[in-house]
């Protein structure tokens, strides 16, 4: 049978980690790029970051980068 720990350790408060990508810094108009290696990562972290913060992304795949703007 497996011990249950009682309040003995705090949850992590997770709503607080460092993000890889500079969502919350950019205004609209703001963009940054990434090698396009890096494209299924960016893709959809822009979507889920973008709805738990409130703001729009859009990308464009120019060459060998990736560019993310934010529009809105």
């Amino acid at each position: 049978m497996m011990e249950i720990d009682k309040r003995k350790y705090p949850i992590p408060d997770t709503s607080k980690r460092e993000l890889k990508y500079p969502w919350k810094t950019m205004e609209v108009g703001d963009s940054f790029s990434v090698p396009v290696s890096q494209y299924n990562n960016v893709n959809s972290s822009k979507s889920q970051v973008g709805k738990r913060i409130g703001r729009k992304f859009t990308g464009k795949i120019i060459g060998d980068i990736y560019r993310v703007w934010r529009i809105a």
